[in-house]
């Protein structure tokens, strides 16, 4: 897996955004009309199909606001949770995007709630080994990965999602997060 610092690197989304964008924003628009969700996902497909273009859009995607675009969102994360590989540079750059800039938490936090929503049970468990692997490699401070897993956690508990997502994590990290949820 390439170092989280630099999949997120300004340079990169410099190289790689402005085209992907630009080809993104007309299958946004589309996206608003449940007629073109096949067309959409096709199109996200072939633009997301490089993983720098792919960890670009991500990056950028916690700053979109506009709801088409937020749903185009959706459409890169799961093509980004289809190996290993994948999950763990999405889990990677997200983490490095919520410990580079506090503003970014809660939008991060409505990312993974959109995101868990969207995603089958296998698809769920990918992402949480992902998360899982990458915390535990200390990479990345404690707080700042409670701060962005305890809401998310809260929001979905009790849930089927909730229950596949946290029979996935490792006993410190399940004892890290319910610490944080209860304190």
């Amino acid at each position: 897996m390439a170092p989280a610092a630099q999949l997120c690197s300004g340079a990169l989304a410099e190289r790689h955004l402005p085209r992907a964008l630009v080809r993104l924003r007309p299958i946004a628009a589309k996206a608003q009309n449940n007629d073109h969700q096949d067309a959409v996902r096709a199109a996200v497909r072939r633009i997301a199909d490089k993983p720098n273009v792919r960890i670009a859009l991500l990056s950028q995607a916690i700053d979109w606001s506009q709801e088409a675009e937020t749903r185009i969102a959706g459409r890169v994360f799961p093509q980004a949770l289809l190996s290993p590989d994948g999950a763990d540079e999405v889990v990677s750059a997200l983490l490095t995007r919520a410990a580079s800039d506090d503003a970014a938490l809660f939008a991060l936090q409505f990312s993974w709630l959109r995101l868990l929503d969207d995603l089958d049970d296998a698809a769920i468990g990918q992402v949480t080994a992902a998360w899982c692997r990458v915390v535990e490699q200390d990479v990345f401070d404690r707080s700042t990965v409670q701060e962005v897993f305890g809401p998310v956690v809260h929001n979905v508990f009790g849930t089927p999602t909730c229950r596949t997502f946290t029979n996935w994590m490792s006993p410190s990290i399940r004892s890290d997060t319910l610490d944080w949820l209860t304190r």
